[in-house]
This record gives structure tokens, sequence and C-alpha cells, in this order.
């Protein structure tokens, strides 16, 4: 007997899952289109025309599937009679037990659900990544290393839900920038990056992460527990920069050795594209500006057009830096009563309520076209930590007035601090 899959025309593919022969010598003949088996159990042969046939799974009795096998993937002797898909040993990627010789056809291969695991090695593919709800997965111990970089491809993002994790970039990045791309990234559900690690990032305005779409700012953005150190080669190299709606998390990153900034968040104000809220925490800064050209610029922070925010959360980040000439961050187009939250930082050793304003060592907040002098009941500036080891007997006792509401003048707190806490906070309350 034979089984025929015809596609409907050249453009589609047919994919065939569960299937079950067990029994019957049936023959699997494909013609037309293209045809995938994914998963079943094929008692008889197994024939594809001209190259029309690919097989990413299942268990089969003819022997000779090796043909229709991805590059990278080999068939596997189960010892019963049957034969099933293994990954070869010159495969870089895998998606399930299907192996691929080069990264972009796994991507390519893969369907919405799909973990594309890239293997241990050093891989210098320029890579392309197809807008599909997948998570791109390293080892957890970074051995999969790529030096091409991830640009993204056009179209459209709509509802697109994507992680990319443990992987190491060197050199070059990823990026999602107007000039290459088309995508409206305004309807991305999440896009997630976590525990990554970017080394010697190098170019002038080349960053670790470079989202920016001009008009369409990307909605659902978070960048977890990366690292990122600039090349030291006189570029201004920098670790984020991002055009933010919506929701945008970027906490517990460290950024040691930048060029330039090491990030640069621009939200929106658009209807319908507001940025909604903006966390920015738990990340360490260790020297930033090295780009060592004699010009005046980077900053550990540069934000602005952030005033849609309900919450602008830039709360228990460390600051350490000796060759900055400009600001630790600089804050622009707040709005006039907009809160912000500078609270349980590490300030470079400096009491957050002497270094409001413009300058060196300085953390500006630009409301309109003032900049902020000294304390404003808007702004949470303490408690704030005097050492980067930023333990609980770290914290500073002494909260600015601005943390109070009101500003002018300073008001007295009584701290208690528990020495064994792990995570640094505390409760702070008027005195009596």
């Amino acid at each position: 007997a034979i089984l025929n899959y015809p596609a409907s025309d050249a453009s589609t593919t047919t994919v065939i899952e569960g299937v079950i022969t067990k029994g019957v010598d049936y023959t699997i003949s494909t013609y037309g289109g293209s045809t995938e088996i994914k998963s079943g159990s094929f008692a008889g042969y197994v024939y594809g025309e001209e190259d029309t046939l690919t097989i990413t799974g299942g268990s089969f009795a003819d022997s000779e599937i090796g043909g229709y096998l991805p590059e990278g993937s080999e068939p596997v002797d189960n010892g019963d009679g049957t034969w099933t898909v293994g990954v070869a040993e010159d495969a870089v990627a895998k998606i399930g037990n299907t192996g691929y010789s080069s990264l972009q056809a796994a991507l390519d291969a893969a369907q919405d659900g799909d973990t594309v695991q890239v293997l241990p090695g050093t891989h210098s593919e320029a890579i392309t990544m197809p807008l599909k709800n997948i998570t791109v997965q390293g080892p957890e111990d970074h051995t999969a290393i790529l030096t091409g970089g991830i640009s993204f491809a056009g179209g459209s993002a709509n509802g697109l839900n994507m992680t990319i994790e443990d992987l190491v970039f060197q050199g070059k990045g990823i990026n999602l920038t107007a000039w290459k791309q088309t995508t409206d990234l305004a309807q991305v559900e999440a896009l997630v990056f976590r525990d990554n690690v970017f080394q010697g990032i190098t170019g002038n305005d080349t960053y670790g992460i470079h989202i920016n779409n001009g008009d369409s700012p990307i909605r659902g953005l978070t960048i977890k527990n990366n690292q990122f150190s600039g090349a030291q080669d006189g570029t201004k190299n920098g670790g984020v920069y991002a055009t933010v709606c919506g929701t945008a998390t970027i906490t517990d990153n460290t950024f040691t050795k930048m060029g330039f900034n090491g990030i640069t968040l621009i939200g929106s104000t658009t209807e319908g594209a507001k940025s909604d809220t903006v966390v920015i925490s738990g990340n360490k800064f260790d020297q930033w500006a090295t780009h060592g050209t004699g010009e005046k610029d980077g900053r550990a922070m540069r934000l602005s057009k952030l005033s849609a925010a309900s919450t602008l959360d830039i709360s228990e980040n460390s600051f350490i830096c000796d060759t900055m000439e400009e600001e630790i961050i600089k804050v622009t187009e707040l709005g006039a009563e907009q809160d912000i939250d500078l609270s349980y930082c590490y300030w470079n050793g400096s009491n957050p309520e002497d270094i409001i304003g413009e300058g060196k060592g300085k953390i500006q907040l630009k409301r309109g076209s003032s900049i902020e002098e000294g304390t404003n009941e808007n702004t949470q500036l303490g408690p704030y930590y005097t050492a980067p080891t930023m333990r609980p007997e770290d914290l500073n006792t002494y909260v600015p007035a601005s943390t109070g509401g009101g500003g002018g003048g300073s008001s007295s707190y009584s701290v208690s601090v528990d020495k064994n806490i792990d995570n640094g906070k505390v409760t702070v309350s008027p005195s009596s």
C-alpha cells in the first residue's frame, strides 16, 4: 500500500505527525510542494520525490532514511529493527533530537513553541533571527559562542514571544534597528534576553543589545542577568540601547568598562504605544566612558522621553567609575510631578542629595526645561548605600528630605537594620 502526501502547491509544506502504520507494509510517498515527517511510526519504505521530503522525527523500519534528514542529523539504529533521527557529531544546533549543521538552518526550521539549542563551540555565522515564538538557548555553562552577531528579520512582530538565553556574544551583539528592519515592535508580547554574556563589544554606536526601530518602540522588553563588557579599543561602545513602550524591565545585569553609555533608553508618549512601566534595578555599573578620545561622552544611564511612565523605578543599582567626565545618570523630559525612585543605590561614594544637578559625577534630572537642584518631593533618593558591597550595614541611616515628600531642609529618620538579611531592604519611618 502507498500513502501519498502531496502538498497543495510548491509554496506549502505538508506536516505529518502521529501516523502509525504498524502491521502494514506502507510506502510513504511524497510529491509536489514539500512534506515534513515530524513524528509517527512507519513500517514500510519512505520515498520522497525530487527532494520534496524532510524527516525530523518519527520511527522507521526503513534504514535508508538518511537522505531525507537535515544536515547535522543522522539515522540512529535502535537495535529493534527501527531507526530514528539523531544529532550528528558535526551539528551546531538542535531542535529536540534533530540536529542542524548551521544555526540559521535550525532557526528557519523552528516552529512556534520550539526550543533551538545552540551546541558548544564557536560559531561565526551572521544570524538573521526569524520572527517566531521560540526560545534560542545555549548551554548553561556558556560554551556556545557567537562571533557573527544576530540581526532580526523584517515583517510583523504581532504577538511575538521570544527568549534568547545562555549565549556568549563576542565582538558583535544583537541588533534590531530601523535602517535594517521594518518590524512593528509595538505589537510584541515579550522579547526576553536572559543570562547572556556580551564580551568585547566594539564599534562606535555599537551595543550588546541595540533595539531602535524609529517610530515603533518595543513593547514587553526584558533584559535580565546578562553581562556586558566593552572592547577597550577606543570606540564608543555601549551595553543596551532601546526605544521602548509598554513595560520595559532591565534588571540584575553587569556593565563593565563600557566605552560609552551602559544603558540608553528612550521612551514613548505616542497614544497606544506609551511607556507605562520602566524598571531598571539591581544592575552593577563598573566603569563607563572609557573610550579615551578626550571627548566628554558617556554615562552609566541616559534616559529620555519617559514622562508617560506611571512607574519609573531606578533603584538598587551600583555605580562605580573613575573615568567619567559627565553625569552618572542623565534623565530628561520627566513629567513635572512624575515620581522617580532612585533609592537603595550606591552612587560612587556620594550622598545622592549632594550630587543632584548637572556636571561630572552628578545625577541630572530634567523636568521640562528645568534641571533639578537639590531635593524634590517626586524624587526618592534614599535610603542609599555608602559602599559598593551594598550590605545592610552599608545602608545610610540618613534619608534625604525628598523621600519624605517636601524638599527643602532635612528630616530625621530612625532605621532598624538586621545585618543578617540578604537583600538589604529595611523599614524606614520618621522618628518621633
